[in-house]
């Protein structure tokens, strides 16, 4: 199935929406969490030269810091296309978030696949520092949009 709008993710089931205010922020602080624990087991893995585990890990924390930002607004998408879709539409678009950012999340996704699901792939070290690199940083500029929206 190939995902081009937000209204194709509606109209699939494959995302929920919070009205409560209180439901997103708990929803938000718990993703943030899983973001946070996701980026230190990437570390881990790094330090273990686990890459292909770090590279899954870093993925992970972007993904659930991308959540994070979506939760705040009531979004909880179910598949990876819907978090970008409505990222790009949320956040990209009205000038919050920077493409650049997106394209890092859609990266990672994509190398993440890779790793996770081609039989005997490997990641290079550099490449696995390159991602973990990333996902601090966009975890970190995710944090930053967080802190900067009224609650």
């Amino acid at each position: 199935m190939v995902l081009r709008s937000t209204k194709e993710c509606a109209k699939q089931r494959l995302v929920e929406f919070t009205q409560s205010p209180r439901g997103r922020k708990k929803e938000s602080l718990r993703f943030t969490a899983e973001a946070e624990y996701s980026l230190k087991s990437a570390e881990d893995f790094l330090k273990s030269k686990h890459f292909k585990y770090s590279v899954v890990a870093a993925y992970d924390s972007m993904e659930a810091a991308a959540k994070a930002l979506l939760a705040l607004k009531g979004i909880k998408p179910k598949m990876h296309k819907c978090v970008f879709l409505y990222l790009k539409q949320e956040f990209v678009e009205s000038g919050l978030m920077e493409k650049q950012d997106l394209n890092a999340l859609e990266n990672a996704h994509t190398a993440r696949v890779q790793v996770h699901y081609v039989i005997g792939s490997s990641v290079s070290e550099e490449k696995a520092k390159s991602l973990h690199k990333n996902a601090v940083s966009f975890t970190e500029k995710i944090k930053n949009i967080i802190g900067a929206m009224k609650p």
